[in-house]
């Protein structure tokens, strides 16, 4: 029996991808201290509200810009129409922002969620764009065993943010029930290749957000960026958070054989640095190799109750 069917006490299944709604849980997971706060994060997937400062706003502002000073913005490894700090190839350049901001929201962080710690920190820039620069509909990737644990995604705007300037879009409830394990290499364009204009045109709906609002984002739910058609930049800051004590986990989807696999190798921090998500991992220790296989999502599959999460 495998490692992941040990952690889940599952038998093997068939190598497809899971496109259906996870297993109940016993009780309802605790994230967020605030209850309230909680209650939305698993209900809806995903739950914004105030949290920084106009001085720490401008903090982040001040480490994004010491860490970027030279660089050249064009070394990527997944050239893109905004700016991601993950796609880039200086690991010294996304040490330095992954170091000073944990070490800036250290505080806030361990208030806002006691038992989780960073295990990836982005940083976004959206250029004002004439054309179609939306970040593409996807969901993230898995970074433990889910559903026995889960991360979250704190989203961070550096200024006011909306469906103009590259706000975020999430399909509501959509957590917790399409692709139990989500690859760094995953073919997002293939998986909502049947559903994407339904989700752009009618499904996503669209986060308001003021400066110095969080949006913490459960990583399984359907999202994306709108494009950013306003005369300004639209910058965020990305906290990838990880419960301290589950296992951490890089998925790699490997597709280059007859049964596509899903091999699952133990993470730490350090390895994002030098991360190119097109590469096999290096040097990571291998947990388990799992017979898995990615399909279209069909427009049947994004409807259920409002009430069922």
């Amino acid at each position: 029996m495998s490692f992941l069917q040990r952690i889940l006490g599952k038998k093997p299944t068939a190598p497809k991808a899971d496109f259906a709604k996870y297993p109940q849980l016993e009780s309802q997971p605790r994230f967020l201290e605030t209850t309230d706060h909680n209650q939305a994060l698993c209900e809806d997937g995903f739950v914004a509200f105030p949290w920084l400062g106009d001085a720490e706003i401008e903090k982040l502002k001040q480490i994004v810009d010491e860490a970027g000073q030279g660089l050249d913005f064009d070394d990527v490894h997944i050239p893109t129409a905004f700016h991601l700090s993950s796609f880039h190839n200086d690991a010294r350049y996304k040490s330095k922002i992954y170091k000073a901001v944990s070490e800036a929201l250290f505080d806030r962080l361990n208030d806002l969620l006691p038992d989780y710690e960073p295990l990836v920190i982005n940083y976004f820039n959206k250029e004002p764009q004439d054309s179609y620069d939306a970040v593409p509909i996807h969901q993230n990737p898995s970074f433990v065993d889910e559903p026995a644990h889960k991360s979250v995604s704190l989203w961070i705007p550096l200024q006011d943010v909306g469906k103009d300037n590259g706000g975020i879009g999430v399909q509501k409830g959509s957590h917790n029930r399409i692709n139990t394990m989500r690859s760094g290499n995953m073919p997002h364009s293939f998986v909502f290749s049947h559903v994407s204009q339904v989700l752009e045109q009618e499904l996503f709906e669209p986060i308001e957000m003021k400066k110095g609002e969080v949006l913490v984002l459960d990583d399984s739910i359907i999202h994306w960026s709108f494009p950013n058609v306003s005369t300004v930049s639209r910058q965020a800051v990305q906290l990838i958070m990880v419960p301290r004590k589950a296992k951490h986990i890089y998925y790699y989807y490997d597709d280059s054989q007859a049964e596509p696999m899903m091999d699952l190798y133990e993470v730490n921090k350090d390895f994002f640095f030098n991360f190119n998500c097109n590469d096999r991992p290096q040097d990571l220790r291998l947990l388990d190799r799992v017979p898995y296989e990615y399909r279209p999502i069909e427009r049947c599959e994004l409807d259920w109750p409002d009430s069922v999460s």
